[in-house]
């Protein structure tokens, strides 16, 4: 069972809006989405309990692709309480992502 919860335009909102999550932008189509998606599903049991790990198919969710201005996928959005921290575009080097990660949790007291 795959640990990234695949989201609708209608539920976007809901589930970003607190907390830290990680989303991804993807098509079926996308073989660079389908090759970093096991990296993904690793983070995703490393990170768990600290960040929730999302997916949007852009074919299936037109509001949300175009509410970030997604041009290219994969595409990573790494958000906190639903505002963007950072952004990655394309298959990138699993290091990168985890960078990211690592940032998007970092404790800023």
């Amino acid at each position: 069972m795959s640990k990234l919860e695949t989201l609708k335009d209608n539920e976007f909102a809901a589930r970003t809006s607190a907390g830290a999550a990680l989303v991804e932008f993807s098509s079926p189509t996308c073989a660079p989405c389908r090759r970093i998606e096991p990296v993904l599903e690793q983070m995703a049991g490393e990170f768990s309990g600290k960040v929730r790990f999302l997916k949007v198919n852009v074919n299936e969710c037109p509001m949300t692709t175009a509410r970030f201005h997604i041009r290219s996928v994969p595409t990573l959005l790494f958000l906190r309480n639903g505002n963007v921290e950072a952004q990655l575009v394309g298959a990138v080097a699993a290091q990168a992502i985890l960078e990211g990660l690592r940032e998007l949790t970092a404790d800023r007291s």
